[in-house]
């Protein structure tokens, strides 16, 4: 099961709907989980649409202002990358326009990383994790105009291109002021 909800919450605009008009405005999902998964060759759980589809005329249009989550356990099994993600998100909220070839989307987000790691090596174990970003989006790549990245109250900014083609590929650059060494290699064990 990709995604398991407690509560659900989809915003219409009525007239549209008698209309036949399915445009949907905003969406809630209150409490359950959320299970990503990607096999060995790199085939996933989550992308079930085609993308001839959205050539296609249609009169259901995603155009969303807000996503809201919250209490939403995270599952996320990469076996291709050997990845393996588990934590808790209390509270996203993402805006954009998703059915655009090109929009901008902010989100923010605060929850706990259970466990992150890659290749059998834990980076990160039961840390308090928010992140605050503007993103250029236009088709796979997602432009980081404005990033920023809490990890136990140490902070990073963020910017830079992520490409999510047939590979995610990550060309990032991650800064950050006054960082207590001492604070970074407690709370990021893999340095």
């Amino acid at each position: 099961t990709l995604l398991y909800a407690r509560d659900v919450f989809l915003k219409f605009n009525l007239i549209n709907l008698l209309k036949n008009q399915y445009i949907i405005k905003e969406v809630q999902i209150n409490g359950g989980s959320l299970n990503l998964y990607t096999d060995l060759y790199g085939n996933n759980n989550y992308r079930f649409w085609n993308q001839s589809d959205s050539t296609k005329t249609s009169n259901f249009h995603v155009e969303l202002k807000q996503v809201k989550i919250s209490d939403l356990h995270l599952y996320h099994t990469n076996l291709a990358k050997k990845i393996n993600l588990i934590g808790e998100i209390r509270k996203m909220i993402l805006q954009g326009d998703l059915s655009s070839e090109k929009y901008i989307m902010e989100f923010t987000s605060d929850g706990i990383i259970k466990k992150y790691s890659s290749n059998d090596l834990t980076y990160l174990s039961e840390k308090e994790v928010s992140v605050k970003s503007k993103m250029n989006v236009t088709g796979n790549i997602f432009r980081i105009m404005k990033g920023n990245l809490q990890i136990e109250g140490l902070g990073f900014d963020i910017d830079g291109n992520i490409t999510n083609e047939k590979d995610l590929n990550l060309d990032l650059t991650v800064s950050g002021k006054d960082l207590n060494l001492d604070r970074i290699f407690e709370n990021l064990t893999f340095l």
